[in-house]
C-alpha cells in the first residue's frame, strides 16, 4: 500500500465503538429547519407566570410570558442576537420564541435532545458576524457541519437519550411547563 492509499485516521477504535458504524458528516439544514421566532411587544411580556399564559423566550432565554405561543413540543433555541448570540435552551410544551431566538425543528429521523447537545457542543457564539451587536444568521447556521450516525442502530439509541440538559456554564436548562 502507497501513501496515497493509506487511510489518514488508523482504523482502530475502542473497543466499545468498534461495532459502533461510521458517521455521516451533513450540514446542519439537512437534520433539521431553522427559523426566528416572531416579534412581540415588550409590553406584552409579563414578568411572572400566571394562568393562561406561556413562556416567552428571547435570545438569551426565557423573558417572560406572554398571552400567546408559536410553538407547542420540545425544540431547541439558538440565541441569535448580542454579545451571547449562539446560547442554547431547550424550550418544551407551549411557548412564544421571540425574532432573537432560533428556533431549531429536527426533522423526523434525527432526535430533538441529540441535536440539542451537538448544538452546544458546537460553540455557535464562534460564528457570530458584527462588531458592535454580534449575531448569527440562518443562513450561515445552515451550512455548519453535523456529524449523524449512519446506522440505523445507533439512531436508535439516540432516540433514547436521556434528557438532562444542561447548558454550556453547567447550569441546568429552564425547561418550559404551564404554570
Amino acid at each position: 500500500m502507497n501513501d496515497e492509499e493509506k487511510p489518514l485516521v488508523p482504523r482502530l477504535r475502542f473497543p466499545e465503538f468498534r461495532e459502533a458504524g461510521e458517521w455521516e458528516e451533513q450540514p446542519l439544514s439537512m437534520c433539521c429547519h431553522l427559523q426566528a421566532g416572531k416579534f412581540v411587544r415588550a409590553s406584552d411580556i409579563q414578568e411572572t407566570a400566571s394562568a393562561d399564559i406561556y413562556p416567552c423566550y428571547g435570545g438569551n432565554g426565557l423573558r417572560g410570558y406572554t398571552q400567546t405561543f408559536t410553538h407547542s413540543g420540545r425544540y431547541p433555541l439558538i440565541g441569535r442576537q448580542g454579545a451571547q448570540c449562539g446560547n442554547i435552551n431547550l424550550a418544551n410544551g407551549k411557548f412564544h420564541a421571540t425574532e432573537h431566538a432560533v428556533v431549531v425543528t429536527a426533522n423526523q429521523e434525527v432526535n430533538t435532545v441529540w441535536l440539542f447537545y451537538n448544538l452546544l457542543k458546537m460553540n455557535l457564539n464562534q460564528y457570530a458576524t458584527g462588531q458592535a451587536q454580534p449575531g448569527l444568521s440562518v443562513e450561515n447556521l445552515d451550512k455548519l457541519i453535523v456529524r449523524i450516525p449512519e446506522d440505523e442502530k445507533e439512531q436508535q439509541k439516540n432516540r433514547r437519550l436521556p434528557l438532562v440538559p444542561r447548558r454550556a456554564d453547567s447550569r441546568p436548562v429552564r425547561q418550559t411547563r404551564r404554570p
